[in-house]
């Protein structure tokens, strides 16, 4: 069955000693993917963790990443494709460069019967707001209700084309524990296993991808979608280069 995924490319910023030939592992991994039938959907390099700003239920925004550790998300992909092993086997070379770790999350499949393509068709022309990563984090064993929740992203959907931030796309992810990794070894080589990528509480669940020029009024808009699970952490990135994304 064909599944669309989010892969997230996490590693060290520092230990990245070779951009040029890091660059190119990401081209020939574009073009093998097209040659085998993976369809890349979006492909996009984050910003600097540092620039990131993040808000936590009952707190207040803050500067920088989600955690100082010292692996940060630096990119990711989103990919459709019947063979996720096969596709990790295309990607391990993407994470060598810096001693990284590849997380393939599967995207969940809604009643309607396909994943919304909103970020496969942003539709980037001249003049557009830069592009916005939402990152929603909570406890995937958390008690809470469920209409409540769906109803905070409706209301966050709507909010956002009242107040100027347009909404390309967004899915909720399958749970933390059906990830697939690629870790790398101490001698560089890559090792496909199980996930979850960390063993912590609070997990990634969901993502937006939105364009806006006010990130800091977005994230307040955001808080909603995790105070309506009771605890969570929202986190706002912005791109590296915002050009305009590959389509399917």
């Amino acid at each position: 069955m064909t599944t669309t995924y989010l892969m997230l490319l996490w590693g060290d910023p520092d230990a990245l000693v070779d951009p040029p030939a890091a660059y190119a592992a990401h081209e020939r991994f574009e073009a093998d993917c097209a040659a085998r039938g993976h369809e890349v959907l979006l492909a996009k390099e984050l910003a600097d963790a540092s620039t990131a700003r993040t808000l936590a239920v009952g707190g207040g925004p803050t500067d920088g990443p989600y955690t100082e550790t010292t692996e940060q998300l630096g990119g990711l992909y989103r990919i459709r494709t019947a063979d996720p092993e096969g596709l990790l086997r295309l990607a391990a070379p993407l994470v060598t460069h810096d001693g990284g770790t590849l997380e393939l999350r599967p995207e969940v499949l809604h009643d309607d019967g396909a994943a919304h393509d909103g970020a496969a068709h942003d539709g980037t022309t001249p003049g557009d707001a830069p592009l916005h990563l939402v990152l929603l984090r909570g406890d995937p064993a958390g008690a809470f209700d469920l209409d409540v929740v769906l109803a905070a992203h409706d209301a966050f959907v709507t909010a956002c084309e009242q107040q100027g931030h347009r909404v390309v796309g967004g899915e909720e992810l399958g749970p933390h524990t059906a990830a697939r990794l690629v870790r790398t070894t101490p001698a560089g080589q890559p090792v496909l296993c199980d996930g979850p990528y960390t063993e912590t509480t609070e997990q990634l669940g969901g993502y937006y991808l939105v364009r806006t020029h006010d990130p800091d009024a977005l994230l307040r808009l955001a808080a909603p979608l995790v105070e309506a699970e009771g605890r969570g952490t929202v986190e706002v990135r912005g791109m590296a280069h915002d050009a305009a994304p590959v389509t399917g």
